[in-house]
């Protein structure tokens, strides 16, 4: 596994992480704070994460996984991010998997 495809499989797992914690068990406490460190020395490297929601569709930044309505964005605009992408110096290292709006 590719050092950044950690930080995007714990942002995927947190709310199962945090479905499955009982009451008075800190879930993703401990795990937020690695995550936010490993993203953290990412950056250091030069690496940054490819702008997702909100954001016009990109062919060359973004993989479509499909497309849907979605109230509030325009058409050929990232709806939601299924899974985070990653840049060097502008260059795609992974594109995001996104939804487009329809």
């Amino acid at each position: 596994m590719g050092a950044t495809q950690i930080p995007s499989r714990l942002d995927r797992g947190g709310p199962r992480v945090m479905a499955r914690g009982a009451p008075g068990r800190p879930g993703l406490d401990g795990v937020r704070p690695i995550a936010e460190k490993l993203e953290a020395k990412l950056r250091a490297l030069g690496l940054e994460r490819v702008e997702t929601v909100g954001a016009p569709f990109d062919p060359r930044r973004h993989e479509a996984a499909g497309r849907r309505e979605a109230p509030g964005f325009g058409a050929e605009v990232v709806c939601e991010e299924l899974r985070s992408g990653w840049l060097l110096e502008d260059r795609v290292v992974r594109a995001a998997v996104v939804a487009v709006a329809a």
